[in-house]
């Protein structure tokens, strides 16, 4: 417990930060819609607002899609970029500003290694809660403010509906940050330095959603369709698998010619588990071999 209150005072004690690499999201979703209350008072045209008659089906896809940037591809390709940077320079931040010497004698390194990942992915997720929570209040403001009625929209089994929903992509999205974090850690342990973690962590990032062109590529090239099934090993095929199985209730449509695997729900959970756990602790089983005082 100490280490995970040292780590939170130290990540939200560094305001700059968090500010432009965690809070920017929730900051400017309220911005935006701020501004559209102002518009719409200076001129009250309710397409300012944004909001006219929003159904449950609609409020449901705008507050759950905060999760999408970080769960569906292709636009988790850029949308991890934010909060991996925010994990990358908490993790090599401490090389670099030497801190390790004084904090590594007195804690066990894969506690140490364990509250980052914790404090860092919970930092992240409060920052996606906040901006749902933003989309959800400024769309009931919106309603207000139009002299339309909202809860309409949670009326019978509508609302059980939305928290399910809700709490399926909370699940997918933990999940993914957590995966954020292992790369993080990884790619920390490995260069030591800011940039070189920072460098290090997109690469990964990035090559692991798209790693289904280069497949498609490679395929092609050896004239192999069933190449296509290595996807089946990627984090972000099993994001989407996932969200697939809790949305429409079957496996995720083949992503290329040739492939074949339909992996259940329990499968894909299963997977995404694995690619936390095993960078996680090849960072601990790196970092316990390292020389800190070098």
């Amino acid at each position: 417990m100490s280490l995970l209150r040292a780590e939170w005072k130290k990540a939200t004690g560094n305001l700059l930060l968090t500010g432009f690499l965690v809070w920017i999201i929730p900051v400017g979703i309220l911005t935006l819609y701020i501004l559209g209350f102002l518009v719409y008072l200076v001129t009250d045209d309710p397409t300012t607002v944004g909001i006219v008659r929003v159904t449950a089906e609609r409020l449901t896809a705008s507050v759950t899609g905060v999760w999408s940037p970080i769960i569906t591809f292709p636009g988790n390709i850029l949308g991890r970029l934010l909060p991996l940077a925010f994990m990358a320079v908490m993790f090599a931040g401490e090389y670099q500003w030497g801190t390790l010497r004084q904090i590594v004698p007195r804690s066990r390194r894969s506690s140490l290694i364990l509250a980052k990942v914790a404090t860092t992915t919970f930092i992240v997720l409060l920052s996606f809660i906040l901006t749902s929570l933003i989309i959800g209040a400024g769309q009931a403001a919106g309603h207000a403010l139009l002299g339309l009625d909202y809860s309409s929209i949670f009326a019978g089994d509508k609302l059980t509906q939305f928290a399910q929903s809700y709490v399926e992509h909370l699940l997918l999205g933990t999940l993914s940050l957590l995966i954020l974090a292992g790369f993080a850690a990884v790619a920390a342990v490995l260069t030591r330095s800011i940039l070189g973690g920072l460098l290090a962590s997109f690469g990964l990032s990035v090559l692991e959603p798209m790693s289904l062109l280069f497949l498609v590529l490679l395929s092609r090239l050896l004239n192999r369709a069933d190449l296509g099934n290595l996807y089946r090993f990627a984090a972000t095929y099993h994001l989407d698998n996932a969200r697939s199985w809790f949305v429409a209730g079957h496996p995720l449509a083949p992503p290329v010619p040739g492939f074949t695997a339909e992996p259940t729900l329990v499968i894909s959970l299963i997977a995404l588990v694995l690619w936390i756990v095993v960078p996680v602790a090849l960072s601990i089983i790196l970092f316990n071999r390292q020389d800190i005082t070098s």
